[in-house]
């Protein structure tokens, strides 16, 4: 997953490593803040069918290493709209 910047510069967010179509991917890289740091993050997205439509499970582990350490409760570690995705392993 690419987005591009101004003046022909870009971040590459994430990387799929794994796929079955329809079902399941996993992705490795980090978002946002983490790219300046010593971490790795693996994403999981699962999709399965239900009576209503398709169920999506996503889910995330964060590990490495930071100066102030991993478990200090910084709020620019996780996803700004859910609490639980994308925190620290080991929270």
């Amino acid at each position: 997953m690419c987005e591009k910047l101004p003046n022909q510069g870009f971040v590459r967010h994430m990387q799929v490593v794994f796929l079955i179509p329809g079902k399941m991917m996993v992705l490795n890289g980090e978002l946002g803040p983490l790219m300046t740091l010593g971490t790795t993050s693996a994403m999981t997205i699962q999709l399965a069918g239900n009576a209503g439509g398709t169920k999506l499970d996503v889910g995330c582990g964060v590990a490495g290493y930071t100066k102030d350490g991993m478990n200090t409760g910084r709020k620019d570690i996780s996803h700004r709209n859910s609490p639980d995705f994308c925190e620290p392993a080991g929270r």
